[in-house]
Order: C-alpha cells, then structure tokens, then sequence
C-alpha cells in the first residue's frame, strides 16, 4: 500500500513515520537505490498494518518484520502455485501493482511518479501501462460529458 521497494522497506524505522497537523501519516526516508529524500502519505490500509505492529516497532525500532527479499519472493512462488496465479509474483510486482492501481483510480502520472519516488517521469512510464480499465474509463467519461452536452443543446432548441 506504499509502492515501496525491498530495500525501503527493510530500512523502515519507527522514527521515519511523522504525523503532520492534520492527522495524516507520512513515510520520511532516504531511499536506497537513489539516495533521493522521498515522503509517501500512507493510505489508510497501510495505517492499519503500521497499527498492527505496534509491540514490534517498541522491541525492534521497525516499522514492519521484513523478510530477505528472496525469502519473500519465495513464498509469493508458494502462494502463486497454491491458489493458480500462473504470473511470477514478487515483492517487486507490487511496486508494480501500486503503480497500475493509482494510475487506474485517476491520479495523474506526475503525482504516481512523485509516490513512487522515481527521479523522473519517464521511469514511471515505463511501468504504467495504460490498461484496458483506464481506457474504457475515460471514454465512459468522455461519453458522459458529450451527452450532457447533447442535452443542453436539445433543450436550448426547444
């Protein structure tokens, strides 16, 4: 629910989720793989998982029990197999899957790339096929607005 990588998320500390004026929750943190300042408003579904593991922040300092990236890739392999997912899952594929889902609920690339933590736009490009759903959406939209159109133009007419 945060489009983290592995690495991030390992890195995770208690002291790296601040909580602004209005309540909201933020993931400050340096990332890995760029070096670059990153800060993620969590979703209320990660809020609810950060809550979980309350008696593990206060042992540990971290936010979550992280696997090794293999260990977890492993056991996305075993899930797969067990409940028919025929695609190669990985902790990774949910950087993707975040991407995809954020773009398909109309947030904007700029803002995706931004959550992301991606240096550029390009790079979220690369990741953010434009899928079946956002296209039949935004002609549903574009319909939509071409009828309300149709209808004022009929009623100015009569």
């Amino acid at each position: 629910y945060t489009g983290l990588r592995h690495s991030d998320a390992v890195q995770l500390s208690a002291k790296m989720i601040k909580k602004d004026k209005d309540g909201i929750l933020w993931i400050v943190l340096k990332q890995q793989k760029t070096s670059e300042n990153i800060e993620i408003p969590m979703l209320d579904y990660a809020v609810e998982i950060y809550n979980r593991f309350e008696s593990h922040r206060e042992l540990t300092g971290k936010v979550l029990p992280v696997l090794t990236n293999q260990k977890v890739n492993t056991a996305l392999k075993i899930i797969a197999s067990l409940t028919g997912i025929e695609k190669k899952l990985s902790f990774h594929c949910s950087r993707h899957s975040f991407d995809t889902l954020t773009l398909e609920q109309g947030v904007d690339l700029k803002t995706v790339s931004a959550l992301m933590g991606h240096n550029t736009i390009k790079t979220t490009e690369i990741y953010a096929k434009l899928t079946r759903k956002r296209k039949a959406d935004v002609i549903n939209f574009l319909n939509a607005k071409s009828r309300k159109q149709d209808l004022k133009s009929k009623r100015k007419k009569k």
